[in-house]
């Protein structure tokens, strides 16, 4: 009976996991004793208001920081590139245990936090030790289920967890905890929504697979067509479609909403301390980030589409020959233009008018991002009917350029 319980138990912990877990604290408590013994022969007492560092509490958050990592990571088929192409030969399916050990979170973690929890035995100190295990294995996995395009379970993982300075400057850190359970559930939603979609593409965050691209780029066996064509790597398809779209400039405002939030709760924090009024110190300064932001985006747009692009005339052709405005290819202007002035006029407009901090940032990040990454043409359609004139930058394609033309 016993060596089930302990079987069960232990199910989703890594190999010599505990055995891990109890050497260390015995070792870091003997060295933590040793320190302190020493400090006070030094210096004699030590004050009363002297904050000692535990050993093996520290040892205890890094040993869960590890058991996430594992778990999420180490594990993982997406990650595991040698593991996956294994994985692939065998008759597995999703609806079966993967063959390392379980990725999703299992009745026995529960027990396996609330004992660490109890262990710590220092409050609000013990929910530490939640935290430390559940942020990075939602990290882990919300980037597996974005590079998966599981974006709205990535998305909302990623947005609640962006709540955290809030919750913890308004001094809640249930309501963190809560915040961040409801993260992983998120995250775990996402992996099982992989998990179903097995078997998997070509996973571009392999570094195996990154270094067998760059190898097949450099030996030529990788062949691009055409060879000097500047838009090797565009698809047909949007990168994007109208509802990812809509997801992403909903999650932009989100995390803009949550810094606002933030930074007026720490200088509330702060007037508090000093003893001093408030400022509204995000009122005054969004108009200001607002555009800088509106600014960045707008060159990232319009540098993604015309690095490669030059006039099809000069500007002294266009005078000369009256074609001042060329549609084929002065529409690449249109869309980083909206987005520079979303990101100008929208926070001045909606402050003059008397709205929200909060409700302002959300509007004017949501637009900056849903016209940088939504408005036409998109990258393909340009990159396939764009009015320009090719340019070749890089020795690389110039090489590629001279070889094709001795061929």
């Amino acid at each position: 009976m016993i060596k089930r319980i302990a079987e069960w138990l232990t199910a989703t912990l890594p190999p010599n996991f505990l055995k891990l877990v109890l050497v260390g604290a015995i070792f870091f408590w003997g060295l933590e004793r040793s320190f302190y013994t020493l400090l006070q022969l030094e210096i004699g007492q030590l004050p009363d208001d002297f904050q000692q560092v535990s050993g093996p509490r520290v040892w205890l958050l890094c040993c869960l920081v590890g058991w996430a990592t594992w778990r999420a990571y180490m594990i993982n088929p997406i990650y595991q590139s040698r593991f996956r192409a294994w994985l692939e030969t065998t008759p597995w399916n999703p609806g079966g245990q993967l063959p390392f050990g379980r990725i999703e979170l299992a009745s026995q973690d529960a027990v396996c936090l609330s004992a660490a929890m109890i262990a710590f035995w220092h409050w609000p100190g013990s929910l530490w030790v939640p935290l430390a295990f559940l942020l990075p294995f939602i990290a882990i996995l919300t980037f597996a289920n974005s590079v998966k395009k599981q974006y709205v379970a990535a998305g909302t993982a990623v947005g609640l967890l962006t709540m955290l300075p809030v919750l913890a400057l308004a001094m809640q850190p249930l309501l963190a905890l809560a915040c961040v359970c409801a993260a992983a559930a998120a995250s775990e939603w996402g992996w099982r929504s992989t998990l179903r979609d097995y078997p998997w593409e070509l996973v571009p965050t392999s570094k195996f697979q990154i270094d067998v691209t760059k190898q097949q780029e450099a030996d030529g066996s990788c062949a691009w067509w055409p060879l000097v064509h500047p838009w090797r790597g565009t698809q047909i398809a949007p990168l994007l479609n109208g509802r990812e779209t809509l997801l992403l400039a909903g999650f932009c405002g989100w995390l803009a909403v949550n810094a606002t939030m933030t930074i007026n709760s720490m200088e509330e924090h702060d007037a508090v301390m000093q003893n001093r009024p408030v400022a509204d110190v995000v009122h005054r300064a969004l108009p200001l980030v607002a555009g800088g932001v509106g600014l960045i985006a707008a060159l990232i747009r319009l540098y993604s589409y015309a690095i490669w692009c030059a006039w099809p005339i000069s500007l002294h052709g266009r005078i000369k020959t009256g074609r001042f405005f060329i549609p084929g290819y002065d529409r690449v202007f249109i869309a980083p233009l909206m987005t520079l002035a979303a990101g100008l006029i929208i926070p001045r407009v909606l402050l003059l008018l008397g709205a929200p901090t909060a409700a302002t940032a959300f509007v004017t990040m949501f637009v900056i991002v849903l016209a940088a990454a939504g408005m036409r043409p998109t990258l393909a359609t340009w990159s396939l009917t764009g009015e320009y004139r090719l340019m070749l930058h890089t020795p690389v394609d110039k090489r590629r350029t001279r070889q094709v033309a001795t061929n």
